[in-house]
C-alpha cells in the first residue's frame, strides 16, 4: 500500500521513465524481503499483558477525575461567574477608561501655539497638563523630531497634522487621548463670552494687541482670552507662559461653576470640549507641566528643545489618569485585579502602581475565592512572564507567578490580591472600580 501511495504521487510528476521512478522511490521501499514470524509469546506473557490492560482502562475515570479536579479547581486565570452579585467570589466588572483630550491652540494661520492634556476623574474635577510645543518624541523620525515638527511634516493636511501632533502626545504620555478639540482666537472668545468678563490676577504686565493689561487683579474680556494665553514676554518659553495659562484656566473654570446660566458653557453638556469644561468646574483640578527640562540644540540652529523626564512623568499620569487607555497597542498591559481577601474595594494605591508600571486596569473584582494569604499572578502568553515578575516585585507581592494557557485572552495579566498587600479586609459593598482623581 505504501508503494501503490508513493506511485501515485509520483503519477502527479513529469514521466521520467521506469528508470527514473525506480531511482526515485527508496530501495527499502521496492526491495522488501520477508521477514522471519516473530516468536508465539508463551501464555502466561499474554495473561499478564490482558490483566494489565484491563487495569488501565478500569483507571481512566479515576485520572480523568482527578485531572478535572486540578484544572477546574485552579481558577485564578479564569473568567469570573457573569451572574455573580458584588459580594460573591467571581464577580468582575469591567473599568471604564478616564477620559482624555488634547486641546490645541492654533493661531491665524491654524499652526498650534498651546498644547494642553485634560484628563476628568469622574463627574467632578480632573487634572490639566501643559505640553510644551518643543518636546521631543520617543521615536524621531526624518523631519519630526518634536510636538512642532509633527505638525509640519504632514504634507498641509491639517486635520493629518492635528491627529499627528495628538498621536505624539499620546506617546510622550504613554495615555491614549480620546478627543482632540481645536480653538483659535474667536474660538475662545465664544467658548468664554457666557461669562466674561471675569477676573484673574494677572502675574505680569502685557499689551494684548494694544490693550495694557497690567500686573495684578485685571478683568478680561472675551475677545482678549486667545491672546492672553499666547502672548509672550521677552526672553520667555513656554514655562514662562504655563503659570499665566493656568490662572486664567483657573479663573474661567470657577467663573463657570459660579455662574447659573445653563449655557455657561457653550456646546454639548454631555460630549466634546463643553463636557470635559463642565466637569473640571464642578470639582478640583490639578495643574501640572509636563515634567522635563528645556536645552538648546547648537547643531541644527540653535532649536530649542524641551526633554521630557519620563520617570516623573509617568509618576503624575499614575495620579491623573487613574484608568488609562494605552496609548498605542502594546504601551500598556492589561490587567485584571482581583481581591482575593474579601469583597472589598481594591486600595487606589494598587490601581495607581499598575498604572505606575506602564500597566492599565481593565477589569476589577474579586477573586474565585476569599480568605487568600498571598498574592497570585497569573499570565496565559508567555512574553508577559517579565512583567507579571516586574509587577509583583512592584506591589510588594510574596506568592507566586504562574503561566496559565487557559486564562482569559481578554486581559494580559490577572492578579489576584492576598492578604499580603491587602492585610485583613472587611466585605463591603462598595464598587471596586478605581475612580482615583486629584
Amino acid at each position: 500500500m505504501l508503494r501503490e501511495s508513493l506511485r501515485q504521487s509520483l503519477s502527479r510528476i513529469p514521466d521520467l521513465g521506469e528508470e527514473a521512478e525506480r531511482a526515485a522511490v527508496p530501495a527499502v521501499i521496492l526491495e522488501q524481503k520477508p521477514q522471519p514470524a516473530s516468536p508465539r509469546p508463551t501464555w502466561f506473557r499474554r495473561v499478564g499483558f490482558a490483566v494489565l490492560l484491563i487495569a488501565l482502562v478500569a483507571s481512566i475515570p479515576g485520572l480523568g477525575y482527578a485531572g478535572y479536579r486540578l484544572v477546574s479547581q485552579s481558577t485564578d486565570g479564569k473568567q469570573g461567574d457573569a451572574g455573580a452579585a458584588p459580594a460573591d467570589p467571581g464577580f468582575e466588572e469591567l473599568v471604564i477608561s478616564t477620559p482624555t483630550a488634547l486641546l490645541i491652540q492654533n493661531d491665524a494661520k491654524g499652526v498650534p501655539v498651546n498644547l494642553t492634556f485634560l484628563s476628568l476623574a469622574g463627574d467632578k474635577g480632573g487634572s490639566v497638563i501643559f505640553l510644551p510645543l518643543d518636546t521631543t518624541i520617543p521615536k524621531p523620525a526624518f523631519g519630526i523630531d518634536r510636538l512642532r515638527t509633527a505638525f509640519t511634516m504632514t504634507g498641509g493636511n491639517h486635520t493629518a497634522s492635528a491627529q499627528q501632533v495628538a498621536y505624539q502626545a499620546a506617546s510622550v504620555l504613554n495615555v491614549g487621548i480620546d478627543d482632540v478639540f481645536e480653538v483659535d482666537d474667536r474660538g475662545w472668545s465664544q467658548l468664554v463670552a457666557p461669562v466674561a468678563p471675569f477676573g484673574l490676577f494677572n502675574s505680569d504686565p502685557l499689551n494684548l494687541n494694544g490693550t495694557a493689561m497690567p500686573a495684578g487683579e485685571i478683568q478680561i474680556a472675551a475677545d482678549l482670552v486667545g491672546p492672553y494665553l499666547t502672548a509672550t514676554r521677552d526672553g520667555e518659553d513656554d514655562l514662562s507662559r504655563f503659570p499665566r495659562q493656568q490662572e486664567l484656566l483657573r479663573a474661567w473654570l470657577a467663573a463657570v461653576a459660579g455662574s447659573s446660566r445653563t449655557d455657561a458653557v457653550l456646546g454639548e453638556t454631555s460630549t466634546g470640549l463643553g463636557r470635559f469644561i463642565r466637569t473640571l468646574a464642578a470639582g478640583d483640578v490639578t495643574y501640572n507641566t509636563l515634567p522635563g527640562k528645556f536645552t538648546v540644540d547648537t547643531a541644527f540652529g540653535n532649536q530649542a528643545r524641551y526633554t521630557p523626564d519620563n520617570a516623573a512623568i509617568t509618576d503624575l499620569i499614575a495620579e491623573a489618569v487613574p484608568a488609562p487607555d494605552a496609548a498605542y497597542p502594546g504601551s500598556r498591559t492589561t490587567v485584571r485585579l482581583l481581591n482575593g481577601v474579601a469583597a472589598a474595594p481594591i486600595p487606589t494605591k494598587i490601581t495607581r502602581k499598575v498604572v505606575a508600571y506602564k500597566g492599565t486596569v481593565t477589569v476589577v473584582g474579586n477573586g474565585p475565592s476569599f480568605g487568600r494569604d498571598k498574592t497570585t499572578i497569573v499570565y496565559a502568553n508567555p512574553v508577559q512572564r517579565t512583567y507579571a515578575q516586574i509587577l509583583m516585585t512592584a506591589l510588594g507581592g510574596t506568592g507566586t507567578i504562574r503561566l496559565d494557557r487557559q486564562a482569559p485572552d481578554n486581559v494580559d495579566v490577572t492578579v489576584v490580591l492576598g492578604r499580603d498587600l491587602l492585610g485583613d479586609q472587611q466585605a463591603t459593598t462598595t464598587s471596586t472600580i478605581p475612580t482615583g482623581g486629584p
